[in-house]
């Protein structure tokens, strides 16, 4: 013997719970409102060509510590940084991983005005920068 045949389905202009309020659904079946309209989402700029280059300078230089790696960028936030790390780890993985394992190590902050002592002959040199 076939199943029963479902109860019918309320009109599309109202929805009537059997506990709940009714719901107000436009002509094309969609909400008017969703949860995404009630966040406070900022709005941000997007990163340029020279803002990108100075990214992976930072990343040679910081690593992923996003947090030392604010103070080069005033007007973006640690999880913009981390956003723009996962970015680019996804469209430029070979890059990235170049960035961090040629690790530019920063200068001692203990004594500025002294001048670098020479390196001995045959030591290795700085890395170059890549970008």
């Amino acid at each position: 013997a076939p199943a029963p045949a479902p109860p019918p389905a309320p009109a599309p202009e109202a929805a009537q719970d059997d506990e709940g309020p009714v719901v107000e659904v436009s002509e094309t079946g969609e909400p008017g409102a969703t949860s995404a309209s009630f966040t406070s989402r900022r709005h941000t700029e997007r990163w340029g060509i020279e803002e990108t280059r100075r990214f992976y300078h930072a990343l040679q230089r910081f690593g992923t510590d996003f947090t030392l790696m604010k103070s080069e960028f005033p007007g973006r936030s640690q999880r913009q940084l981390k956003n723009k790390y996962k970015k680019e780890h996804k469209r430029q993985p070979d890059l990235v991983s170049l960035a961090l394992k040629t690790r530019v190590d920063l200068p001692s902050q203990e004594e500025p005005d002294e001048a670098p002592a020479p390196a001995p002959a045959g030591a290795a040199r700085p890395a170059p920068s890549l970008f």
